[in-house]
């Protein structure tokens, strides 16, 4: 590295240039950082005077006089334009030029013919032959800074549309990661509230269901009617026979009362062999009518295989509905009520009203 004082360095001063020791913390970002490269002391200082002496936001950043010494200054610093000797280029370790490619604009000052040849293979984005004048050298900067720009807004537009891909691949991961967790989500939210027995709803779907059914019946002005219902001797099943046979009338009940029921009709059960059906915009004796139907089914079941003929299970069934002043616990607990005094009444029937 350049770091007498000498002749040069007096001109660059009275130029306003900064030395090589203070100019790599104080130079100005904005302006164009040229190196000059070359063991001709003569053509070090005509290239400087050019430099100094030309475009305002043209800045001499430094001066080295081997290849070494470049080597070494790259290593450590990043200059937009490289103004380089050819002798010094293609004379010396060339293991420099790896410092340069696609970081900096090079212009090789070029001796000898062949030299321009070389200059372009090393990656030269002009070359100049001696003399160098002010006018060509101006020309060149222009044009090898215009060039260098104009690859680094492609380097730019490149490395934005790669990011803008990266981002959109990432974009569309996050979404199928919440498609995902909201199909979990929803997973979870069904598996809290059905029973996986049978598939109805559980206990909680039916506390919910209820209280937003009596509320809509209230607002509407409209009748609900519900039924509760159990299998009649339903242990002897499990105890007899086996539970896996027991598992089996369940479903089939569950499948009974789906094939019994509408749509919006709520179907859950309770707990062991108790079921449920809350009816919307029904009256009690609509709902007579559904529990017929879901006794008559269930009666029409084909048990070969499964049970003994002396074990076909019936069922029972109690039914009611909302009247003023019941809240789900009350609607609940008069069904049950129903129910018990259909079991006690010999079972395999229907409870409705009081008896």
């Amino acid at each position: 590295m350049d770091t007498q004082v000498d002749p040069t360095r007096q001109a660059m001063a009275a130029n306003n240039v900064a030395p090589v020791t203070r100019w790599a913390s104080s130079h100005d970002r904005r302006g164009v950082r040229v190196v000059i490269a070359t063991a001709d002391e003569a053509l070090s200082s005509q290239l400087a005077r050019l430099v100094s002496n030309s475009r305002p936001h043209w800045q001499l950043q430094a001066k080295v006089a081997s290849a070494q010494e470049l080597m070494v200054y790259l290593g450590n610093h990043s200059p937009d334009v490289l103004l380089v000797d050819a002798d010094l280029a293609f004379n010396e370790d060339c293991g420099w030029l790896s410092l340069t490619a696609g970081q900096m604009a090079m212009v090789m000052i070029a001796g000898q013919d062949h030299h321009a040849v070389q200059a372009f293979d090393a990656g030269a984005l002009d070359c100049l032959a001696r003399p160098v004048s002010r006018l060509r050298l101006d020309l060149s900067l222009d044009r090898v800074v215009s060039a260098r720009r104009a690859r680094q807004s492609e380097e730019v537009a490149r490395h934005t549309s790669t990011r803008v891909a990266q981002l959109q691949n990432q974009v569309g991961e996050l979404l199928c990661e919440v498609a995902r967790l909201k199909r979990q989500l929803r997973l979870a939210h069904l598996e809290s509230r059905s029973d996986a027995l049978t598939g109805l709803g559980n206990r909680r779907e039916l506390d919910e269901r209820l209280q937003s059914e009596i509320s809509r019946a209230r607002r509407g002005h409209q009748p609900l009617a519900v039924l509760i219902l159990d299998i009649d001797n339903f242990k002897s099943v499990n105890d007899q026979v086996s539970h896996a046979a027991g598992d089996e009338v369940l479903r089939r009940l569950a499948h009974t009362l789906l094939a019994s029921c509408r749509g919006h009709d709520a179907t859950v059960r309770m707990g062991g062999d108790e079921f449920a059906v809350v009816l919307p915009m029904t009256t009690v004796q609509d709902a007579r009518h559904v529990a017929d139907k879901i006794m008559t089914l269930f009666a029409t079941i084909n048990w070969g295989g499964l049970l003994p003929a002396a074990m076909r299970p019936t069922i029972s069934v109690g039914a009611t509905e909302l009247v003023a002043g019941d809240d789900a616990g009350a609607l609940l607990g008069r069904a049950d009520r129903h129910l018990q005094w259909a079991k006690t009444a010999g079972k395999a029937r229907l409870v409705w009203e009081a008896l």
